[in-house]
């Protein structure tokens, strides 16, 4: 089966199996813990699956937890992976809660829009600092 076959859900778990198990750690993925824990986590790096990136440097994920959301929890990795860097990074259309936070750290939608990997209607839209 070859990638263009796999599902999302396939190719999430075959990269971070790539990532985790490589001799070269990452450097710019961090977790965030909780009474000992793993509640969320970033991860940040060269612009990925991009034909004309924006910026040396995207945020891949940046997920919590529900329930630690609206902690600093988020803020604190946000600025664990990017600190201050010109970055950009995909975010669902319809995610106003994602787009306030990045809002508030500076980024802005630069008018790229595509459909997420392995779906036909989840629209994602570049934002940049």
């Amino acid at each position: 089966m070859d990638s263009n076959t796999l599902t999302s859900s396939e190719q999430r778990k075959a990269m971070w199996r790539s990532t985790l198990s490589s001799k070269q750690p990452p450097q710019r993925l961090r977790v965030a813990e909780a009474h000992g824990e793993i509640v969320g986590f970033a991860y940040a790096g060269t612009p990925l699956d991009d034909e004309d990136p924006a910026r040396d440097l995207q945020l891949y994920t940046l997920y919590l937890l529900p329930e630690h959301q609206g902690t600093g929890a988020g803020q604190a990795l946000l600025d664990a992976v990017l600190a201050e860097n010109h970055a950009q990074l995909w975010v669902a259309k319809d995610n106003p809660r994602a787009h306030s936070f990045y809002r508030r750290n500076g980024f802005v939608p630069d008018g790229s829009e595509k459909i997420y990997p392995g779906t036909t209607d989840l629209v994602e839209v570049r934002l940049v600092r």
